[in-house]
């Protein structure tokens, strides 16, 4: 939603006028343009964080805070960590690529924190659907091999009946 949009225009403001906005905090030549370097690597995190943080909250907010601390230790140690000092001690390291470190962690945990939840679901079984677990935005019906039919629509997957599907459709007609 919104922050997708907002992580959109940062991620496309730091990538193409990094060096610009880093002389809002400085007027050294130098200084901006490495940080406009360093920031081009960076850029994409603006734009995974917002998935990251959603999933976070999402578990968070289910109660599982210490897969929540131990997947941020994870990508911090495994990935960011490791990355960033590979980078740096690379013949004629450059600041793009130990920005990498940060985005790859991100994605990192993105993948954690998916593997998690369908571990978490299916654990959880068919109430996983009967809840309603956040997913994403627009509306988008399937068929099960069982028969089901289940709707992600309003962020929200949800089991719905072949009703409520021909009734969407209509409305949406």
């Amino acid at each position: 939603g919104i922050g997708s949009v907002i992580g959109l225009g940062v991620c496309t403001l730091t990538f193409f006028f990094g060096t610009s906005l880093s002389y809002i905090f400085t007027d050294i030549n130098s200084y901006a343009i490495e940080s406009g370097i360093y920031l081009k690597g960076f850029a994409l995190e603006a734009m995974l964080t917002c998935i990251l943080f959603s999933y976070m909250g999402y578990f968070s907010g289910q109660g599982k805070t210490i897969f929540v601390m131990l997947q941020g230790i994870a990508q911090t140690f495994i990935v960011r960590l490791p990355m960033s000092y590979i980078m740096s001690i690379q013949p004629n390291p450059n600041l793009a690529l130990i920005a990498l470190a940060g985005p790859a962690a991100t994605l990192f945990g993105i993948l954690i924190n998916v593997i998690y939840y369908f571990i978490d679901g299916k654990f959880a079984g068919e109430e996983m659907f009967n809840a309603g677990y956040p997913i994403t935005g627009f509306s988008f019906y399937w068929d099960t091999t069982c028969g089901s039919k289940f709707c992600i629509d309003d962020l929200l997957v949800k089991k719905v009946s072949y009703d409520d599907v021909l009734s969407q459709y209509e409305r949406d007609s």
